[in-house]
């Protein structure tokens, strides 16, 4: 299981949360990850239980999906 929140300004232009939400949809899907992550313009917060084996590889993957 992880924590994590991340402050940070998201645009609400040009549908960035939408567009964010769909990439974070995937990418949990992909990594058979479970739990709840919020977008807001101010940030992420999110809880997840991610199989151990795929922890390493998703927080890499999150990261880099919020860094776009």
């Amino acid at each position: 299981m992880i924590s994590f929140y991340i402050y940070t300004q998201i645009s609400s232009e040009n549908n960035n949360l939408i567009n964010l939400n769909n990439n974070l949809l995937r990418l949990c899907n992909k990594y058979n990850v479970l739990g709840r992550i919020y977008i807001a313009t101010e940030g992420i917060n999110g809880q997840a239980c991610v199989p151990t084996t795929l922890l390493q590889l998703f927080e890499i993957s999150l990261r880099n999906e919020i860094n776009e």
